[in-house]
């Protein structure tokens, strides 16, 4: 509250202040001058002409208990003119407002006797008595703003040189009402007596005071050009030509704004008005004129700027809230020649596709397409993977090589007559890893792993993993596909499909354990025979491999067929088959003595023999583990270690 009072004080001496040192016009022209002049020493400095319309709420604010200011509507035009230095407004020129307001006022009762009828006086009531009060001047306005895109704002004072056009008009319904002392009731509605309700006006020139009517003022508004304003066509480019003159359209702009103007300066006339209220029989602290007789005719409402008492205000200010709508025209320069004309720049910015980072040290080859020839080779810079050239106009072919990227996509591109910017993504040489875990205990197993490839079955690398390497990780073609094999000692053989050449892949070993089963996938036989078809090779390695990196194993090759057929011919067919299996292994250098084989028949299915997929399943080769004692040896080992590092 404090607060608010000293900023009250000190805003109404600066405003005294102010009024005083800018009454002089010739001061207030030098000022507007010395502004204007220091913005257009900035650069790209921009001028313009402009009409503007505003309309909206107005009031004439009376200072005081006895009013109720309810205002009106007002509204003007502008002619201004502003400079623009960059993001800064500048702005004056002269401007025309008539502002409106309404105004209730409270009018206390007045009692007059009557000659002809001493007992009888008569009261009256001004009820409703209210006063259209209107304003209107001309200005100079001092702005300055900025604009930020699309929005701009502007603050500053409209300086109120010449009043014109002021009125009031004064209305109230007058209600008579007689007391008779032989009478106990008030009389009304008695029109005999002029005891009755009468409308009376009156309008006349209000007066102001006189001087210069400081407003402070701002606006908060959008340059509307992206809707109304025409776009400049574009300025041609050959060689020699001078730039083109925009049109009168091209140099039209438009914006729209909320603002509001408020008088600092305190218009109210007493002196005058009071004048004013005299020449019509008002005099001084009387709020109706009217004779010692009771006649309507002669009755008149007061102009209630020039009366005293109560309801006479210590301030009168205006006020106006609205919107506006601009037109501006822009002063064009005079076009410099162009300068000598040259190529055009074409910049590359090379990233990396996984992390839109730059690359550096690539390079880059930039092929002339119409002539076949090399038209520069760049190496693209560490900090932003950029490199840049001054082309001709033409179609032109780009790639990019560097170490551990894949060669880059070449990008055909055509370059016009203005600078080009081109992106170059490279990929990243993809680097595989692979790690192998157990799948009982999910502790690392130092396996063999061997990367193939899928079309010629030749390993393309092997790596043996240990305490030290625990993850096997090479670079492979993004073109080809692959597949991985893991053997350790004590696990079965694993072998997968690389999905993924640029990813980690997670392989689980199953450890050999005695008495499991195992089904030894991808074994292919003729039809109801117990031949054993070449496809079938990948899975009779992968056994004879396990066989041999487990010497101490011993299996057992079990035979299965689907319910197709007699129990007899099956159980043959299952023998058969397991025997070819085992005859396989000896083949290839495996002991007889460590391979068992045994024919189930159909008489274990691991589905119902319901359909063909799950026929298909039931005829099956499956590998039993009779003894292992090194892979439990080391079965044992691994436990042991997991459950230590669980305790700690």
């Amino acid at each position: 509250m404090v607060f608010s009072k000293i900023t009250r004080t000190f805003a109404h001496n600066t405003l005294n202040i102010a009024v005083i040192t800018l009454y002089d016009m010739k001061k207030l022209s030098l000022l507007i001058i010395i502004l204007f002049a220091a913005l257009s020493t900035m650069a790209q400095v921009k001028n313009y002409v402009g009409l503007s319309g505003e309309f909206g709420y107005s009031n004439l604010l009376y200072k005081t208990d006895a009013a109720k200011n309810r205002g009106g509507v007002g509204g003007g035009l502008e002619m201004f003119y502003e400079l623009q230095a960059g993001a800064f407004h500048a702005r004056t020129g002269l401007g025309f407002d008539l502002q409106g307001s309404n105004t209730l006022f409270d009018v206390p009762a007045d009692a007059l006797g009557d000659a002809n009828y001493p007992t009888l006086t008569y009261e009256y009531h001004y009820n409703d008595f209210k006063q259209h009060s209107r304003y209107g001047f001309a200005y100079v306005p001092l702005m300055l703003g900025a604009q930020f895109g699309q929005i701009y704002f502007q603050v500053g004072a409209k300086f109120g040189l010449v009043n014109f056009a002021n009125h009031y008009k004064s209305t109230t319904d007058m209600e008579i009402i007689g007391y008779d002392t032989d009478i106990l009731d008030p009389i009304s509605g008695l029109p005999t007596h002029n005891i009755e309700t009468y409308t009376i006006k009156h309008d006349d020139k209000l007066d102001y005071k006189k001087g210069l009517n400081i407003m402070l003022s701002g606006e908060v508004g959008m340059d509307l050009d992206r809707w109304l304003a025409v776009q400049p066509k574009p300025q041609p480019r050959g060689r020699g030509q001078r730039p083109r003159r925009k049109t009168f359209r091209e140099c039209l702009h438009y914006r729209a704004a909320v603002f509001f103007d408020y008088g600092l300066s305190n218009m109210y006339n007493y002196a005058q008005n009071v004048t004013s209220n005299a020449t019509i029989g008002v005099p001084n602290g009387m709020m109706i004129r009217h004779n010692s007789t009771v006649d309507k005719a002669d009755v008149t409402p007061f102009h209630a700027m020039g009366v005293d008492g109560d309801w006479k205000p210590s301030k009168l200010n205006n006020l106006i809230v609205g919107v506006k709508f601009a037109i501006m025209y822009e002063f064009q320069k005079k076009p410099a020649p162009l300068p000598r004309p040259v190529n055009p720049m074409l910049v590359a910015m090379l990233r990396n596709t996984k992390t839109d980072k730059p690359v550096g040290g690539a390079k880059v080859k930039i092929t002339n397409n119409k002539t076949n020839r090399p038209a520069g080779i760049k190496t693209s810079d560490g900090k932003q993977g950029r490199i840049q050239q001054r082309l001709a106009a033409g179609s032109y072919t780009l790639s990019a090589t560097r170490a551990g990227y894949l060669n880059s996509d070449t990008i055909t591109f055509d370059h016009g007559t203005v600078d080009d910017t081109v992106f170059i993504y490279m990929r990243p040489q993809p680097i595989f890893s692979a790690a192998v875990f157990d799948a009982k205990t999910n502790r690392p197993v130092y396996a063999k792993v061997d990367v193939i490839d899928a079309e010629t079955g030749k390993v393309v690398y092997t790596s043996t993993l240990d305490s030290l390497k625990t993850v096997a990780s090479t670079k492979l073609d993004l073109q080809k596909r692959y597949t991985i094999m893991a053997t350790a000692p004590g696990y079965m053989d694993l072998r997968d499909t690389i999905i993924d050449v640029d990813n980690e892949m997670t392989l689980t070993m199953e450890p050999i354990i005695v008495g499991k089963k195992y089904i030894l996938d991808n074994m292919y036989f003729a039809t109801n025979k117990t031949e054993i078809l070449p496809m079938s090779e990948k899975a009779l390695q992968g056994l004879y491999e396990l066989l041999s990196e487990n010497p101490d194993v011993r299996i057992k090759i079990i035979g299965h067929t689907d319910d197709v057929g007699n129990d007899r011919s099956n159980q043959i067919l299952s023998e058969g088959r397991a025997r070819s299996v085992r005859q396989s292994m000896i083949e290839r250098g495996i002991e007889a003595s460590r391979i068992e084989w045994e024919g189930r028949g159909e008489r274990e299915p691991i589905v119902p023999n319901d359909s063909d997929e799950h026929r298909q399943m039931n005829r099956r080769v499956e590998i039993e583990i009779l003894s292992a004692a090194n892979a439990e040896a080391i079965h044992r080992a691994n436990e042991a270690a997991a459950e230590a590092e669980d305790e700690e």
